[in-house]
């Protein structure tokens, strides 16, 4: 299974927008970053029908330490002109401050079978910004 940076860098563009895709203006939204809580939860850009609340998972606690597998399923996923749709609508990435992203893999970046799964490590200082276009 062949995996290139830019598909590693989508899949996690998907596994993001279930972690911040839903809008709510409610507890800790004032604890965000102002540049995040200005480019996120602009009031121009909200739905006045969608109702805003305090996510359920504020206070949740992982059972367990990193790292984390975030699993993430659509019905956009079968159709493929929406998934199409979903892909260039969420084919961004924006992660303020350093960190670290892992992802296993079976293959080198060119291409070429590995012998077993390896882990590919990607790290950044300041920040992360995928456009979706590498």
């Amino acid at each position: 299974m062949k995996i290139s940076l830019a598909n590693l860098l989508r899949s996690t563009v998907l596994a993001s927008a279930v972690v911040v895709g839903a809008p709510a203006l409610a507890g800790g939204v004032d604890e965000l970053p102002k540049a995040i809580h200005d480019e996120l939860y602009n009031p121009a850009m909200m739905d006045p029908m969608q109702p805003l609340g305090e996510s359920a998972y504020r206070n949740w606690k992982a059972k367990k330490a990193p790292p984390w597998t975030i699993g993430y399923a659509s019905s956009y996923a079968g159709n493929t002109w929406r998934a199409n749709v979903m892909d260039r609508l969420q084919n961004t990435l924006h992660v303020h401050g350093p960190g670290v992203l892992q992802y296993p893999v079976n293959s080198a970046l060119d291409g070429q079978p590995l012998e077993q799964t390896e882990l590919l490590q990607v790290k950044w200082a300041e920040r992360l910004e995928f456009d979706g276009q590498t």
